[in-house]
């Protein structure tokens, strides 16, 4: 995915948890140094208003990803906490979605740039 960042121009940080308490400090660490969020809340999705509260305090646009299609999911997987905070979501087409984020927040930027 960092050759695709660099293709769309975009500065990434990547972050990869499972664990919500190293979130919050990831998260502040984003604010100075990123555009945007693409996020996989995995199964704090439907659980953690802590991820929620995170995303909604940096002020910074949110792509949620989820590589499984969450509506062919249990009815509890259906619902997600973390699409409060998201720009969108995309879902059920597996690790090209973050690719797919990657270039909607490269066209998102430039929009904004050109508005």
């Amino acid at each position: 995915m960092r050759p695709s960042c660099e293709c769309a121009a975009a500065n990434a940080l990547f972050v990869e948890t499972v664990n919500a308490r190293f979130t919050r400090p990831k998260a502040k660490e984003a604010k100075g140094r990123a555009a945007g969020i693409i996020v996989n809340a995995g199964g704090y999705t439907t659980t953690s208003i802590a991820v929620l509260d995170a995303l909604l305090a940096l002020g910074l646009p949110v792509i949620e990803v989820h590589l499984s299609n969450i509506f062919r999911r249990e009815s509890f997987r259906q619902h997600s906490l973390m699409s409060l905070a998201a720009k969108g979501v995309i879902c059920g087409l597996g690790a090209s979605g973050y690719l797919l984020a990657i270039d909607a927040f490269a066209r998102l930027l430039r929009t904004e740039e050109e508005a």
